[in-house]
């Protein structure tokens, strides 16, 4: 497992690097190959699912909207084998978002937020929230939950997108 994870995280990391979309969709292609036929090998192993679901994702979004439903039920197993992992959880939750089921993302939010005491602040899980309930049309909810994100991490990239969606929520009121 950890030869097929380092080489597809190199490839990764290559196709991070492209600037050609082109080229970015055959490497993570290949990465997400790589992994693909190691996960015959061993269909229990945890990151190389966690992995899988990262690549699988990310091809959605570069166009292959064929992937989202195998996005969907990627995050699902990693969900249900780290369970007890807050910031696996939040991992997921964020993901949810990226596909476009915030109620999933919701659900998973509020399992991370659960175990939050355990561990550091999940800014990401708080962020996850706030956007599913802004997506499900509770604004008021929403804005708590960004609040929530922005003081847990102030300086990090979940508190730039809290600042953004409280913003947008504001203007939509006319604030």
């Amino acid at each position: 497992e950890r030869y097929a994870l380092e080489q597809a995280r190199l490839i990764r990391r290559a196709a991070d690097a492209s600037e050609d979309p082109e080229v970015e969709l055959r490497l993570v292609s290949a990465a997400y190959d790589i992994l693909r036929n190691y996960e015959q090998r061993d269909p229990h192993a945890w990151v190389t699912q966690r992995e899988l679901a990262g690549l699988s994702l990310r091809l959605g979004l570069l166009g292959q909207d064929e992937r989202m439903p195998e996005a969907a039920a990627r995050y699902t197993v990693v969900a249900q084998l780290m369970e007890a992992y807050p910031f696996i959880q939040s991992e997921v939750a964020t993901a949810f978002i990226k596909i476009g089921d915030p109620q999933s993302a919701l659900v998973y939010s509020t399992r991370a937020i659960g175990g939050e005491a355990s561990t550091s602040g999940l800014s990401d899980a708080w962020w996850a929230r706030g956007s599913a309930l802004m997506e499900l049309g509770q604004p008021d909810e929403a804005m708590e939950a960004f609040e929530t994100a922005i003081k847990r991490n102030t300086r990090g990239t979940y508190a730039q997108w809290s600042h953004l969606a409280r913003a947008t929520i504001l203007e939509a009121a006319g604030d």
